[in-house]
């Protein structure tokens, strides 16, 4: 085995796998683009103008001005669906998702609004020389280039609403995103001017010297960066935003009319009408080079990008002997291993597979075959799940989409890519199908039980386990297009960005009841209607898994639930929401209010001698809703109530689930006072102990007459969530024994061939089950029913694979050590016939044995420190060799039927943790330290 330092690939084809190894490579192969299909059009020969996109719906729109039509194209299919006439000299399309309109900017004069289901004229508005059309979906307005101004339409009233005045005729232009400004560029004078949308008015001019036009213009949100491209001189320009101050130039063909960007890839595409597709690589937000000159034809000058199916469109004029236009179609062909992963392993020693290494490849495959056959058997075509429909506790929302728990970090872990596929077409479907679903007797879920595909208003006990799987989506789909979008409506509804969703008091830092989503929270005690849902039949009908033989005693089993307002420690499970969306972009917002809200329950908890309260008024006031009682509230410190079946009482303390967000604040962080308070509550909680006929007893409950519910096990909650994130020997002796933590120690070797066996079990006997023993009908079947049978076991894999904590049901982001990537694919998860075994854990290090078990193919992997790069690898160490990291990656190739045992010397919670590919980070993450 060896050790080889790998620099940075300039080209793609000069590096293969990560090593530095020289080849023949033939020129086309050595292209970032590659041409993998053509969309035949009709019309005339000549000029095509820009394209406009539905990629949602599988549509792209293309102004064929040569042809006077609006060419409507399916992109699933690569075929012609329609053309539009009637558009004279079309040069720009907008399509509005919401609205489902089309708004098409002809040169003539003129700005035809279509609809997007039939294509008919719904409304024409006169613009002098319209040109480039954009829509903006905050406010439903529509902007669109004239000659020297940008008129601005009300799309949803269809009503001109303004004109903003520019200095000269603009060209490109672009709406940001997460703020009111436009930026327009012109040719001359050579500008682009900032418009305040809000006001329809220019605020700033940011000259770009004496160049003879502007072409194309795109944002770079996430580095506050305007890329622009210029004809004069050609060249791609990078200004900053905020200042119009230019950090970077490179040169590319003259003609620029489209640009595109690659958020994830930091890749940026450039269509020129001089017959080529400039390639540029942005290294970091200041540094850019260009890969490459893609050829096309000349006249191929617009295009457009999907950065979720990663596919590039550019329009080409007709060619001689064909039927007329035509749309080509390149996917982009990126490097093998990413330039982040600076240090290649590479890993020659034959290692015979060891038996856990057949054991985990066996488990992956096992519970990839029972997710296949679950899904056969209870999702229709659709994604539906095929059950009785129903609010409530009891079958509810949360248990149809909780059938799919793991499915999604099943394929982070290298399940394959069909798994993660039926995990979203399950999602999907569980969406529609639950805002149809509607209630009669619960009043908040009459108009549906989802709105904005998110619960109207429901408990975190039951909203995580219906988000654990979307939570753990972003492992291996973090450009998904419906991910990131829901990801920050979802985190809005906590944060305070959406004002149909007042959940959150800021100035009291309170989430105002244990019900809140959607709809924001519900101010009022709850029934047991609001618990148990509609009224249902329940004898010889449904088995309910509560016992209940009646719709009565459902009642009777939630009749305690009432005392629901305020703030409640599970409302801490929100936070997810928060940590997903900051890490998909660094937006400060969702990490300033994750850490705003932790803290006043840590703050609370240090007031409140060291224990969590389960109650918090709207005032703010430890109790203020309970009577003055901390322990108070459902799922609080006296929460028992009496099982309606058998009279025995049942004590329902969930306040240790509320770690998560103490846990999300500590990835962000690494800060140990956001441990302390639950390390001093366990000491407290146990200080309380008493000694019952010889033996010593700890209570686990606290009501008007103090603690009772005593057992003779050691208050242990969170004990062992604790130690894994400080790795302290206090928090260790608190967890008492467990034989993953064992085996971590030295002390039981056998622990990961009996882990995995258990597991593979466990895949046995419920695939057993759901085939043989489970006789409901869908009408005979509520959601909870087959929950049992979808959820993968893989709670060995996570451990052993990731060194890592398996969180069910707890909506948590994935805590782990290490996390592995295939380059080869581009994809998440341990590549095929790989497997791994972290064999120890210490504050500052892992030992991770890595093993291909096939016997004739080589296979590459990355490896990352942590499930975010939220950890630095200082250096790893082979054989006794050792070399320096200093990332947050590095890469291992593994010869046929080698493997080697690497060690790794790490500083945990070092960056910044974030939702990407290694390949897609730009540069390292060692460059982008805590703030």
């Amino acid at each position: 085995m060896c050790l080889l330092p790998c620099g940075r690939p300039r080209t793609f084809g000069a590096v293969i796998l990560g090593l530095m190894i020289t080849v023949n490579v033939r020129a086309e192969d050595q292209q970032p683009l590659k041409r993998i299909a053509t969309i035949q059009l009709k019309g005339e020969s000549g000029k095509l103008d820009h394209l406009g996109t539905d990629f949602d719906h599988g549509r792209l729109f293309l102004a064929n001005y040569s042809n006077n039509t609006l060419d409507v194209v399916d992109v699933k299919n690569n075929r012609l669906v329609t053309q539009v006439s009637g558009q004279k000299m079309i040069h720009s399309v907008a399509y509005a998702p919401d609205l489902d309109r089309i708004f098409v900017g002809n040169g003539e004069g003129a700005c035809n609004v279509l609809d997007g289901r039939d294509y008919s004229l719904l409304k024409s508005f006169p613009v002098p020389r319209a040109n480039n059309v954009r829509y903006d979906s905050r406010t439903h307005r529509v902007f669109l280039a004239g000659e020297k101004r940008l008129a601005v339409i009300d799309g949803k009233a269809l009503e001109l609403l303004a004109t903003i005045k520019l200095p000269a005729p603009p060209h490109g232009f672009q709406i940001a995103p997460k703020n009111p400004r436009a930026y327009v560029n012109t040719g001359v004078p050579c500008e682009v001017s900032v418009v305040d949308v809000g006001k329809n008015e220019i605020v700033t001019r940011y000259p770009l010297g004496d160049h003879e036009g502007m072409g194309p213009l795109t944002l770079d949100e996430a580095n506050h960066r305007i890329l622009v491209g210029l004809w004069g001189k050609p060249r791609l320009a990078v200004l900053e935003s905020e200042s119009g101050k230019e950090r970077a130039s490179v040169p590319i063909p003259e003609g620029s009319d489209d640009i595109s960007l690659d958020a994830e890839s930091k890749q940026i595409y450039i269509s020129c009408g001089s017959g080529f597709v400039a390639v540029v690589r942005q290294v970091d937000r200041d540094r850019y080079e260009l890969v490459a000159n893609v050829p096309t034809i000349k006249g191929a000058k617009t295009s457009a990008y999907d950065p979720t199916a990663k596919r590039l469109y550019v329009a080409v004029p007709r060619q001689e002997g064909k039927e007329g236009p035509e749309i080509w179609v390149y996917k982009p062909v990126l490097a093998a291993t990413p330039a982040a992963a600076q240090v290649t392993v590479s890993v020659e020693k034959p290692m015979s597979p060891p038996a856990w290494a057949l054991l985990e490849r066996d488990l992956l495959k096992a519970n990839t075959q029972a997710i296949r056959g679950f899904a056969g058997r209870y999702q229709d075509a659709r994604g539906y799940l095929r059950c009785t429909e129903r609010w409530g506790a009891v079958g509810g929302p949360a248990e149809a989409i909780a059938c799919c728990t793991d499915w999604p970090l099943l394929h982070a872990l290298g399940g394959p890519d069909d798994i993660l596929t039926l995990y979203k077409k399950a999602w999907e479907g569980h969406l529609v199908q639950y805002t149809a679903a509607r209630t009669k007797e619960v009043p908040f879920a009459r108009d549906g039980m989802y709105y904005k595909e998110f619960p109207v208003m429901f408990d975190w006990l039951h909203n995580a386990e219906g988000l654990t799987p979307f939570n753990v989506q972003g492992l291996s789909d973090p450009g998904n297009r419906a991910f990131r979008r829901r990801t920050h409506r979802f985190a809005d509804f906590y944060v305070g960005e959406d004002p149909g969703a007042p959940n959150y008091d800021r100035e009291h830092k309170i989430i105002r009841s244990l019900f809140n989503g959607s709809r924001g929270p519900l101010l009022r005690k709850a029934t047991a209607v609001d618990w148990a849902g509609d009224p249902l039949e329940v004898e010889n009908r449904f088995r309910l898994r509560h016992g209940e033989r009646s719709y009565k005693e459902m009642l009777e089993h939630f009749k305690d639930d009432t005392d629901i307002v305020g703030d409640n420690p599970l409302n801490l499970l929100s936070t997810t929401l928060a940590l997903n969306a900051y890490m998909l972009e660094n937006d400060e917002k969702y990490r300033r209010w994750l850490l705003e809200y932790v803290d006043a329950w840590r703050e609370r908890m240090t007031a409140n001698n060291n224990l969590i309260p389960t109650n918090i008024g709207l005032d703010g006031k430890v109790g203020g809703a309970g009577g003055g009682k901390w322990y108070g509230g459902v799922y609080g410190w006296a929460f028992s109530i009496k099982d309606p079946q058998t009279g025995a009482i049942a004590h329902r303390n969930r306040h240790d689930k509320g770690f998560v967000g103490f846990m999300n604040a500590y990835l962000l962080t690494g800060d140990d006072r956001y441990l302390a308070p639950w390390r001093k509550q366990i000491d407290a909680v146990n200080a309380q102990k008493k000694e019952v006929d010889g033996e010593v007893m700890y209570p686990t409950m606290y009501g008007d007459k103090g603690w009772y519910a005593y057992t003779p096990r050691k208050y242990a909650r969170n004990a062992r969530e604790l130690y894994y994130l400080s790795m302290k020997a206090e928090d260790r002796a608190r967890v008492g024994p467990d034989r993953w933590l064992a085996y971590l120690e030295g002390k039981d070797p056998r622990y990961p061939e009996d882990a995995l066996r258990a597991d593979l079990e466990r895949v046995r006997a419920r695939v057993k089950r759901m085939w043989g023993a489970d006789l409901t009908t869908p009408d005979t079947r509520l959601a909870d029913d087959p929950l049992a049978f979808g959820m993968p076991d893989i709670t060995s894999l996570v451990e052993l694979t990731t060194g890592g904590l398996h969180l069910r049901h707890l909506g948590s982001a994935l805590h782990c050590r290490l996390r592995y990537f295939d380059p080869a694919k581009h994809r998440a998860g341990l590549p095929e016939d790989v497997a791994a075994l972290v064999e120890e854990l210490t504050a500052d290090s892992v030992t991770v044995t890595l093993v291909n078990v096939d016997q004739v193919e080589p296979r590459t992997l990355v490896v990352q420190a942590g499930a975010y790069a939220e950890h630095q690898v200082v250096e790893v160490e082979v054989g006794g060799r050792k070399e320096k990291v200093d990332g947050t990656q590095f890469g291992v190739r593994l010869a046929p039927g080698a493997g080697a045992r690497l060690t790794l010397r790490v500083r945990r919670y070092a960056n910044q943790p974030r939702l990407a590919f290694p390949w897609d980070a730009g540069r390292m993450l060692s460059d982008r330290e805590r703030p």
